[in-house]
């Protein structure tokens, strides 16, 4: 068995995998919009193109190669299509931001920024919620 991703695993619990699927990396000839952040993949521009089968049901789905690496580098053991940068975020701030920086390496430069805001913001949160709140006289 290889080793497991130690870069603070995001697991997504009560996941049912499909019957079937396949993915691949592709080439996109027109606009495709990735199902995780919702940007504009452009023509020429590399994504994944995932096609599964859930009880009988044929899904496609298009992921931008930075909402890939996020994928890649953070989740373990499963995950959700269009659920990705919601537990991600969450996940972040359970961790209260303290992400090792050896698990940002692998993410594009676009990628990077976004996870950063995420944690920045879990940073926010914990000085928030440390200011002394103001008590009535």
């Amino acid at each position: 068995m290889g080793k497991q991703n130690e870069c603070a695993c995001v697991y997504v619990g009560g996941y049912d995998g499909p019957e079937t699927y396949w993915a691949k990396t592709r080439r996109a000839r027109k606009p495709n919009v990735c199902g995780e952040c919702g940007r504009q993949i452009q023509p020429g521009e590399d994504y994944e193109h995932y096609q599964a089968c859930y009880e009988g049901d044929w899904y496609s789905h298009a992921t931008c190669l930075d909402c890939l690496s996020i994928r890649n580098s953070f989740f373990c053991d499963g995950w959700l299509f269009e659920t990705v940068l919601d537990n991600l975020r969450d996940h972040i701030e359970a961790l209260n931001g303290q992400i090792a920086s050896e698990c940002l390496a692998p993410l594009t430069p676009r990628a990077l920024a976004r996870v950063c805001e995420m944690i920045e913001a879990a940073w926010a949160h914990l000085e928030d919620d440390d200011e002394p709140t103001a008590t009535s006289q």
